[in-house]
């Protein structure tokens, strides 16, 4: 099995030495698909960046002047094949498990992305060095009832574009939101309507390193953001999906309840 049916995107903004760290990276792992930048610099941060990686034949750079999200789904006319992952501009994909990961998704069929094991290195900037390591956890949701899978990702949350999809189902995942809809529920809505869209799985296989860094900043007060545009917004994306059996079970009507108090912890 190799690589070359495999898209990775990484979005970014003003770390255009992290993106040339990661280009050297993957040619040094042998990574043999293409690979999206969106840099969301000002323009001349990303000619300069265009500029020196113009030697990568399998790079492209493109000026996403906006929001990670809103950035990636105006984007996805550039992904050419099969299979598609996200990552941040300081994250690492292992090929071997990019690798099984799509062997996963050819054998089974009924699932939309898969992913593997993850591991999370917190960056010391001061030091330049990764000071400690834990797990990183994304979970699989497979369910058959799509209402099901949602419900068990509002328990156990992960982030979900960081898996490796089907494009075409990928392509379903990313939406232009509302100016009403603050950033800080892009993420929430987009994994959201992964598990809507098919089943996830995962396998053993090391497949992603995050960094954490000391200086990451939360968006602050982000359950304020839990307003009239964000239910309606909820319901006309989200639960409009599920199937009238899902919405009218009395166990369900605090679905919203349960979102928020888990995003809360």
């Amino acid at each position: 099995m190799h690589s070359k049916d495999i898209t990775i995107i990484i979005p970014s903004k003003n770390r255009s030495n992290n993106l040339i760290k990661l280009a050297n990276y993957y040619l040094s792992a042998g990574f043999q698909g293409d690979i999206l930048m969106l840099d969301a610099s000002e323009k001349q941060e990303t000619i300069n960046l265009q500029n020196s990686l113009s030697k990568f034949k399998n790079i492209r750079v493109l000026h996403t002047p906006v929001d990670y999200f809103i950035a990636v789904s105006r984007s996805l006319d550039h992904i050419k094949t099969k299979y598609v992952a996200c990552t941040g501009d300081d994250d690492f994909l292992f090929i071997k498990g990019l690798i099984d990961c799509k062997y996963f998704l050819e054998k089974e069929q009924s699932f939309g992305g898969v992913s593997g094991l993850g591991i999370l290195g917190v960056y010391d900037n001061d030091r330049d060095v990764i000071s400690k390591f834990s797990i990183y956890h994304i979970e699989k949701y497979i369910d058959q009832k799509k209402g099901d899978r949602l419900k068990k990702i509002i328990n156990t949350y992960s982030v979900l574009n960081f898996c490796l999809h089907r494009s075409s189902l990928f392509k379903k995942a990313f939406i232009e939101y509302p100016d009403e809809i603050h950033p800080s529920n892009y993420e929430l809505f987009n994994s959201f309507l992964f598990v809507l869209n098919e089943k996830i799985g995962k396998i053993s296989s090391f497949y992603i390193l995050r960094l954490s860094h000391k200086f990451n900043k939360k968006f602050p007060e982000a359950i304020s953001y839990y307003n009239e545009d964000f239910l309606n917004f909820f319901k006309q994306k989200i639960l409009s999906q599920l199937s009238e059996d899902f919405k009218i079970k009395k166990k369900n009507k605090n679905l919203l309840n349960k979102l928020k108090e888990h995003h809360k912890k």
